[in-house]
């Protein structure tokens, strides 16, 4: 009779559902461990590139970036407030018409 702690070789095809669900979480188990590398291999590009980089001015980027696409976020949302591309069109016409009288 074989002995039964005996694991088939992963090549070969699962022959009880135990053994499957065994290769599946060694599988996941792979996939999980490469991914976590992966990350810790792009954390690590990160910090290199934030060190001989100007953070502060990186830093300052980002804000203003975020700063104005609240702006826009906020104008998108709020209803009461007319089109943003509105207000510059209309601002347009009426200096194009206090030039015009001049």
């Amino acid at each position: 009779m074989p002995d039964p702690t005996t694991e088939p070789p992963a090549s070969a095809p699962p022959s009880t559902p135990l053994a499957a669900l065994s290769q599946m979480g060694l599988l996941a188990l792979g996939l999980a461990d490469l991914a976590c590398d992966q990350l810790r291999q792009l954390t690590d590009r990160g910090r290199q590139t934030a060190h001989s980089s100007d953070l502060p001015h990186l830093l300052t980027d980002g804000m203003k970036e975020l700063h104005a696409r609240g702006e826009l976020a906020a104008r998108r949302v709020t209803q009461d407030c007319d089109n943003y591309l509105e207000l510059v069109a209309r601002k347009v016409v009426a200096q194009r018409g206090t030039a015009d009288r001049a």
